[in-house]
């Protein structure tokens, strides 16, 4: 009789009173204020309950005892909470009155906005910290990367500025239906897209009749009519809380992993953050490499795969990939001839500091009727104070006959920048160890180390290349201001031509072996120099 329920509403909120349908009406303290609603609730014990709601502003909320005037058998009542979080009103909201209303902003209602699917569900899409779905860039460190008019401009205006491989792409269906998302993931069989609200949706590949690729963001462009301003500045002050310094475990954010959900696909990860995956199978790019790399805070470093339809080698440049264009009269490069992965060598293992996995490839002909080499690479993945080091040791034999590779200028390690990074698309800068410039000055010079890199968010991103002093021979520039860069083994011929001037031969039983150091870099500009860096890492 004298019980009461009591507790502390931190919203506006919309409450469901859930009761015991045998009670026939409402215990007495509710009878006449509790509206009731269409909702039944089948269950056990009782079989059916009753929904009523009422609206409670915030604050202490106290309810009675499930049986105060009640005389038939039941059970106890439940309660469930609407929060009321967003109160929009007749004011405009701007960039302008989103940074007036910041000196007021409270970071824990940002939170509450950002994840709760009645307020802004920023969570359905975006990662904080590993909570939410990553579905589009991870917001962990955001505070470090972007000040606050940047994210109000990326929340109230998301086209002005799309993060690549997260624009939007429409798919028309047999069936009349038409579904605009981000692509997760695709094989030859089925794409997985991602839409507005973070639902995900499969859809065959033979029931598509057109894709189209979108210049606008898959993220909605609506929260200038849902939020007010004060709402915007909640976000932005959680946002902007989000830095390396206040991550709660970041240990955590510094371990290595291996992921692979996907039979064609193996991920690498430090901590929540995906940094790159090896394709092991695709049903367009037919040698192996890997795919989507990303800075340590999740910024994409090369341009995503698949690429637009539109854009320039989309299907043969895919991220950083071994590869070339002539051996035994094979052309690699342009997915003439197939590249099988056999086996992994060295099963993935992975610890705080490090990552690492070994694979077996098989060059076939043309018919893949044949083996012209096997490749034995590793791939090692590191911790480095200026980013992520990778190094990549190929191995390439035949113990049946001979090969030769060819001189052609598309031959040896490749990286495929993103597009903001580029030199021409962006704001990029190819630099050599002579301090030759972009294209124009590094093509076709040999190199110890040679950087492409670019500003995102007041850093210099890019990667770092430093082939081995130990390979059989020195390595020259293939770079584009267009965000190819490879880095040959083979002698340069005078005239770019299919056939070759000029084959390095590798005799039956013998090796050849490659290798390659490339650091992932994210840092501010004062604090990146690629002299110093490279040399070191020629030393070690």
């Amino acid at each position: 009789k004298d019980f009461q329920l009591t507790f502390n509403l931190k919203y506006p909120s919309t409450l469901f009173l859930i009761d015991d349908s045998r009670a026939e009406e409402l215990p007495e303290w509710a009878r006449h204020e509790w509206k009731k609603t269409n909702l039944i609730i089948k269950t056990d014990d009782p079989k059916e309950m009753k929904v009523f709601q009422k609206d409670f502003p915030a604050g202490i909320v106290k309810l009675g005892p499930n049986r105060e005037g009640i005389n038939a058998r039941k059970g106890n009542y439940l309660i469930a909470a609407k929060p009321k979080l967003l109160n929009k009103k007749s004011e405009i909201t701007t960039v302008k009155s989103v940074l007036e209303s910041l000196p007021l902003a409270d970071a824990r209602k940002g939170e509450d906005l950002f994840m709760s699917t009645y307020g802004a569900n920023c969570s359905s899409c975006h990662q904080i910290s590993g909570k939410g779905k990553n579905h589009a860039p991870d917001l962990s460190n955001i505070g470090d990367r972007a000040d606050p008019r940047i994210l109000a401009e990326a929340i109230l205006n998301p086209s002005l500025s799309i993060t690549e491989g997260f624009a939007a792409q429409m798919f028309t269906l047999k069936s009349g239906i038409i579904h605009t998302g981000i692509v997760l993931e695709e094989t030859g069989r089925a794409i997985k897209l991602a839409m507005t609200g973070g639902i995900v949706v499969n859809i065959l590949r033979n029931e598509i009749i057109k894709r189209k690729g979108l210049p606008i963001s898959a993220m909605p462009a609506s929260f200038a009519e849902l939020l007010n301003p004060k709402e915007v500045a909640h976000i932005i002050a959680y946002l902007s809380d989000q830095t390396k310094a206040n991550i709660k475990k970041p240990e955590e954010s510094r371990i290595f992993s291996f992921e692979r959900n996907n039979a064609d696909k193996l991920t690498i990860n430090l901590g929540k953050q995906p940094i790159a995956t090896y394709l092991i199978d695709d049903p367009i790019l037919s040698r192996r490499g890997l795919i989507n790399i990303k800075s340590p805070s999740g910024i994409p470093v090369t341009r995503p795969f698949p690429a637009p339809k539109n854009e320039d080698h989309a299907d043969m440049h895919p991220g950083i990939w071994l590869s070339y264009g002539w051996i035994d009269g094979n052309d690699y490069w342009r997915l003439k001839s197939k590249v099988k992965f056999e086996k992994f060598l060295q099963k993935p293992t992975s610890n705080k500091k490090n990552a690492l996995f070994s694979v077996r490839n098989r060059y076939l002909n043309k018919d893949s009727t044949e083996t012209v080499c096997i490749e034995d690479s590793i791939y090692s993945f590191s911790l480095h104070p200026k980013g992520i080091l990778l190094k990549i040791s190929a191995v390439y034999f035949n113990n049946e006959r001979n090969f030769a590779f060819g001189d052609q200028e598309e031959s040896g390690l490749a990286l495929r920048m993103a597009k903001p990074i580029t030199v021409k698309f962006g704001n990029g800068r190819i630099l050599n160890n002579k301090g030759d410039l972009n294209g124009k000055g590094t093509w076709g010079k040999p190199f110890k180390w040679i950087d492409y890199s670019g500003i995102q968010n007041n850093k210099r991103i890019g990667l770092l290349l430093v082939p081995s002093h130990k390979n059989k021979k020195g390595s020259w520039a293939h770079s584009r201001d267009y965000g190819v860069l490879v880095a040959n083994p083979f002698p340069k011929q005078t005239k770019n031509q299919r056939e070759p001037l000029i084959k390095t031969f590798v005799k039956k039983g013998e090796k050849l072996e490659m290798q390659y150091q490339v650091l992932i870099h994210e840092n501010s500009e004062e604090d990146f120099n690629p002299k110093q860096i490279a040399n070191r890492l020629l030393d070690q």
